[in-house]
This record gives structure tokens, sequence and C-alpha cells, in this order.
């Protein structure tokens, strides 16, 4: 994994064709990656029909929290409407959403949510740049390994939202586009699996995948740590007092090899 570079999430006119550095950024090439995306013929277990026991079967490389809704568009294309979902991509996939459109390559991993106001999307492992794409009206925002970008159509402040988590941040960047409120970020992966209920059931089961999904990312995590931890500093969890707003403090987040 090449990870000693890991600038700060910023916003920019960065050109994906050309980039050889691994960058969370903001650009105007979005039709790019959606011509990029051809259909792959493959074999999904998911038909729509329900299973024995009532339930829809989760498409191939999905872990669905309880009120998730996933539809299929196509093969290899679908759209969440609400919720939490963690995907291994097995090719490459469309995600679409209410404020846009994640593409995925395969092999990388992604924790995403959708609410009434807000999309949340977080790289928890990926293999090469731009694995991990979201495509925001018109603009794309570029994401690396421990990198996240938080969508939001309030007319507040957007930062209360995405602190609501609780989850460790650094590298916090806010930007308006097109009526959203665009925030990077960096996120600590150890922390998201002390607060994710779905990466808590997968690093508590023991089937081949997911305990194969749960190295990689823990991987990726152990890499974060012995290397962009060094020169970026610590995360920082939020602390949100009424009436008084946000404070940050940091967090130790550093990687513990037995576990």
């Amino acid at each position: 994994m090449a990870l000693t570079e890991a600038p700060k999430a910023s916003i920019s006119n960065y050109s994906p064709t050309s980039s050889t550095g691994r960058k969370s950024t903001i650009s105007d090439d979005a039709k790019q990656f959606a011509n990029d995306m051809k259909p792959i013929a493959f074999i999904d277990p998911s038909s729509g029909a329900p299973g024995a026991d009532g339930r829809t079967p989760e498409p191939a490389g999905f872990k669905l929290a309880s009120k998730t809704t996933v539809e299929r568009v196509g093969i290899d294309h679908y759209k969440l409407e609400r919720g939490n979902l963690l995907f291994q991509s097995q090719h490459s996939t469309r995600i679409d959403t209410q404020h846009g459109q994640i593409f995925v390559k395969s092999g990388a991993i992604v924790l995403m949510t959708a609410g009434r106001s807000i999309i949340r999307v977080r790289d928890m492992h990926d293999n090469h740049t731009q694995d991990v794409v979201f495509v925001v009206r018109g603009q794309t925002v570029n994401l690396s390994q421990g990198q996240e970008a938080t969508i939001t159509d309030t007319t507040g402040e957007a930062l209360p939202l995405v602190y609501e988590d609780g989850m460790s941040r650094r590298a916090i960047n806010l930007t308006d586009h097109a009526g959203l409120q665009i925030v990077t970020a960096d996120f600590s992966i150890l922390n998201a699996f002390m607060l994710q209920p779905l990466l808590q059931d997968l690093r508590r089961s023991k089937a081949s995948n997911d305990v194969r999904m749960t190295n990689s990312i823990m991987k990726t995590a152990a890499a974060i740590s012995l290397t962009i931890d060094r020169y970026k500093g610590p995360y920082y969890a939020p602390v949100i007092t009424p009436g008084t707003g946000i404070a940050r403090k940091p967090v130790e987040t550093t990687y513990n090899q037995s576990q």
C-alpha cells in the first residue's frame, strides 16, 4: 500500500488523469468516471426475491444495517435510499444517492450512510488512486484510505451534523457547492470499529470472507498509523456542549497488532 503521501483534503481543479499522488480533492472532471463504469456481466446471487425468512437477500459484497434500503438499478449499479451499508466491490460498481454517485473499483471497501439530509462515504481500504470517487453535482471528490466525504443539504452549519456520530477526525475541510455543503476529513479507522455496528459485526464474524475483509481494513489502519500519523498528528474527537458549541480533544488511535 502506497501510503507515504496523504495531503490534506482540499478543493482544487485537480485532474484525475494526471495525478500520481493519493489526494482527497474536488474537481470538475465528473464525466470521466461515469464513462469508465462499463457494465461487467457477473452472477448476482441477489435476484430480489425474498428468501426463506421473508427478507430480501443482500446483494453480493453488501452488508446492510437494519432499516437500510438498497435498490438494484442494473448490473453493478445500485441506489442507496437510506440506512448504513458496508461494501467490498467485486467489480467496478456505481452506487447512487440523493446527493450524488459513488464509484467503487474492484477490491475497495467503503462504509456508507444515507440519512434524511446527509450522505457519507468512508474509504476503509483500496488498492489504487481513484478507487473510491464521489461525484457530486458535476464535481468529483477523490478519497484515499482513511478519508471520508460528507454531503449535506442543510441550510445551517454542516459541522454539527458531521460531528454527531462521535467519530475522531482531523484535516477537516468544508466547501459549498451547488447548494450543498461538502465536508472532507481524515477519520480514525480504529475509532470506526468501536463506533460502527456493521464493523463490530464484521470483526466478530468467523466467516472466511469477513475475516479477509477485516484483515484488509486493519492492515490499512496499521499502515496509516506507522506512516501518515507520524506527520499529520492526532485525530480529534468532538465534544458537543449545549449552548457552548463544539470543542475538540485529541484521542489515542495507535494500532495494536494483537487485535
